[in-house]
Formats: structure tokens, C-alpha cells, sequence
């Protein structure tokens, strides 16, 4: 929760610790992922009125890539909102008109070292040269 600055559902829950074996536990003792957050006095992953994930504003999509990018020193990426350690990638393009342009706002290139940008180019240089 920390982490994210949130309460993370349970497929955030699931990919942060990387198994499914405390997901069983949590059900088994709390009866469900609801109540669990309930006795630790967390407030669930708000959903929006008509069902669907909550909106985020403009800010809060910044926010969020740049506490990613802070918190795991490595630039976002699509993989990442794929991962449910982002909102979606759809959500960044449809905002920003794309995810650089995303990444860009964010400042997450002035939150990383020349060192880790440089490596992140080569890997990306990579993937579209080879």
C-alpha cells in the first residue's frame, strides 16, 4: 500500500509478492480480500460508479509513474501497466497522446541517474534494431 500510495487490489497484491500462496492464506483466515483490508482498517481499490476502475486525473497518472519510477529506480514502461503496477497503458496514450510523452511529464528521466537512462536507451535501441 505503501508502495503504490494506495490499497492495492488483489491482483496488485498477487504481482507485488509474486505468488498466489498468500492469496489462499488471506482467504483461508479473513474469508476474502475484502475483509482482510477490512480488520487491517485499509480502504479497498475504489471503483467508479458505474462498475468500472475509478478514474485518475491527469495529476495522479504523473504522480503514480513517478513514484514508480522513484521507488523502483527504472523508467515505466508498458510492461509495467501491464503488471497492474501502473493504471493502463491505454489510459497514459489517450491522456498524454503517448507513453513517452507520459514519462516525460512525469520528470521520471530527472528522478534517474545518466547511468540507468543510458541503459534503458540501449535495451530500447535494442528491441527496435534487432
Amino acid at each position: 500500500a505503501i508502495e503504490l500510495g494506495r490499497t492495492p487490489s488483489l491482483a496488485e497484491f498477487i504481482d507485488i509478492t509474486g505468488t498466489q500462496r498468500y492469496k489462499h492464506l488471506i482467504f483461508k483466515v479473513f474469508g476474502s480480500w475484502l475483509k482482510a483490508l477490512e480488520m487491517l482498517k485499509l480502504q479497498p481499490h475504489i471503483k467508479s460508479e458505474n462498475g468500472g476502475m475509478r478514474k485518475y486525473s491527469n495529476e495522479e497518472l504523473l504522480e503514480y509513474m513517478a513514484c514508480y519510477a522513484e521507488g523502483h529506480r527504472a523508467i515505466p514502461t508498458a510492461t509495467d501497466c501491464k503488471r497492474k503496477l501502473l493504471p493502463s497503458f491505454e489510459v497514459y496514450t489517450t491522456r498524454f497522446g503517448s507513453f513517452e510523452k507520459a514519462r516525460q511529464l512525469a520528470g521520471v528521466y530527472d528522478i534517474l541517474e545518466e547511468e540507468e537512462k543510458a541503459k534503458f536507451k540501449k535495451r530500447e535501441y535494442l528491441k527496435v534494431n534487432y
